[in-house]
């Protein structure tokens, strides 16, 4: 398993130094153990995994373009996207 900050390397254009997550192997990164580990970027305030209700279903009223069959419909996606993008705020992955 990899360990934050096993390959630091300076940029060649600056003097910085980056710290990278990965090892390189062929298994990749994972953050956090379980869904109580609270992880953040960018110096956000770290949280635990963050929730998200299940999808709303669309559907299509015969050969129509139309995805949603009513305000209902359209009201519970919007809600959705609204608590996507709040988990992407929690997160610090967006402003």
């Amino acid at each position: 398993m990899a360990q934050i900050g096993t390959g630091t390397e300076q940029s060649s254009s600056s003097t910085a130094m980056i710290d990278y997550l990965g090892d390189g192997g062929p298994d990749g990164q994972c953050m956090g153990r379980s869904a109580t580990d609270k992880d953040s970027f960018f110096g956000a305030t770290p949280v635990v995994q963050q929730v998200i209700g299940a999808p709303t279903s669309l559907t299509t009223s015969g050969q129509s373009t139309t995805l949603f069959t009513g305000s209902t419909q359209t009201i519970a996606f919007m809600n959705q996207m609204a608590a996507v993008v709040t988990a992407l705020r929690n997160l610090g992955l967006c402003s």
